[in-house]
C-alpha cells in the first residue's frame, strides 16, 4: 500500500490481472532495481527493512507494530503526508451518501428516474 500511494508512477504490476504475471514482478521489486521502481518516493533502506522484517514473521508471530508504524510515519513525514485525512475512497463514498442524502434519502435510482420522467411529461 505504501509503494502504491507514494509512487506517482503507480506499482509496476499496475492492470496486470495474470496472477502469476504479477507474482513475477512483485518478486522482481526485491531486487535493487525493481525496489527503485517499486518504492520511487519513499527511503528505499527502511523500505527493505520493512519488508525483510514481515518476511521473517510466521502466521503465530506477534508483530512489532511501532516498528511498522514508525516506517509508515517516517515515509510519510518524507513525502510530506498527512496520515490524519482520510483516505480518498472513504471521500468519494462520503460525497456519493451526500448526493444520494439531496436526492432524496431511501428512494432507489430507479424510483428517483421514474419521477423525474413523470415531472417532466405534466
Amino acid at each position: 500500500m505504501l509503494a502504491d500511494i507514494s509512487n506517482a508512477d503507480d506499482i509496476p504490476w499496475k492492470g496486470e490481472r495474470n496472477r502469476e504475471t504479477v507474482m513475477g514482478i512483485k518478486e522482481r521489486s526485491r531486487t535493487p532495481e525493481g525496489a527503485e521502481r517499486t518504492f520511487r518516493g519513499l527511503n528505499i533502506d527502511r523500505m527493505r527493512a520493512l519488508i525483510n522484517y514481515l518476511d521473517k514473521l510466521s502466521y503465530s508471530d506477534e508483530v512489532d507494530y511501532n516498528f511498522v508504524y514508525s516506517l509508515v510515519r517516517e515515509s510519510a513525514k518524507r513525502n510530506q503526508v498527512d496520515l490524519s485525512l482520510p483516505y480518498d475512497w472513504i471521500t468519494a463514498t462520503e460525497a456519493r451518501r451526500e448526493q444520494q442524502s439531496q436526492n432524496g434519502a431511501g428512494t432507489s435510482r430507479t424510483q428517483t428516474m421514474a419521477t423525474s420522467q413523470a415531472s417532466t411529461q405534466h
